[in-house]
């Protein structure tokens, strides 16, 4: 278990990186930390023409971080 006083999440994340290195470099590489990777199950994706190619962050719109509200 990390212990200590720390004021914000990239704290603990460098701190856990200095054991766990190999693990942060495979993560680094997923659909996740990424936001992108081959479409599944999204409507007109499913064309065989885009299964090709990845979609994501980059080329689609995320209501997950784009409040409806504005900022």
């Amino acid at each position: 278990m990390i212990k200590g006083n720390f004021t914000g999440a990239h704290e603990v994340t460098a701190l856990c990186i200095q054991c766990h290195e190999k693990q942060a470099k495979e993560f680094m590489k997923t659909p996740h930390w990424k936001w992108m990777g081959p479409p599944l199950h999204i409507g007109k994706f499913q064309n065989p023409a885009n299964a090709k190619k990845e979609w994501g962050k980059i080329n689609m719109f995320n209501s997950q971080t784009s409040p409806i509200c504005g900022l």
